[in-house]
């Protein structure tokens, strides 16, 4: 249905990676064809994804964007049915990062992190919209 999720959807493309020799910052870039089975249609996204520690690792800066091709009447269930007509979507989750076990003085295997999470959005979920959402969060590495 067009009124709820995209339903079967398909992704095909490529991706450049690049890390620096210490593996202290890296990035990734994704172009990538974009089929939303729900009603034939074709499009595009592109994808990235980034991180960075810095201080000696007491600091993290990472997340994601994704910017891709939708049909207008998805966002707009009031638009005419027979619109080909495209709206471009952007979202994107920065975090940063505060890692606790570089401090000096706690337990290296201490693995918590404070830290925060903006969700950066336009044309995301059915909106015609411009739309910030900052979040406050705990995080717990696995290693």
């Amino acid at each position: 249905s067009a009124h709820g999720s995209f339903g079967h959807d398909f992704l095909a493309g490529g991706t450049y990676t690049y890390n620096d020799a210490t593996f202290t910052k890296g990035f990734s870039f994704s172009p990538m064809y974009k089929h939303l089975g729900w009603d034939d249609y074709h499009t595009f996204q592109l994808t990235g994804t980034w991180y960075m520690h810095f201080v000696n690792g007491l600091l993290t800066f990472n997340g994601f964007f994704d910017l891709w091709g939708c049909p207008e009447k998805l966002l707009d269930p009031g638009t005419n049915s027979s619109s080909k007509n495209d709206r471009v979507i952007f979202l994107a989750e920065p975090q940063f990062w505060l890692n606790l076990n570089r401090i000096k003085g706690v337990d290296k295997d201490f693995n918590l992190s404070i830290g925060t999470e903006w969700e950066i959005s336009r044309n995301f979920a059915r909106t015609n919209s411009f739309a910030i959402i900052p979040t406050l969060g705990l995080k717990w590495t696995f290693k």
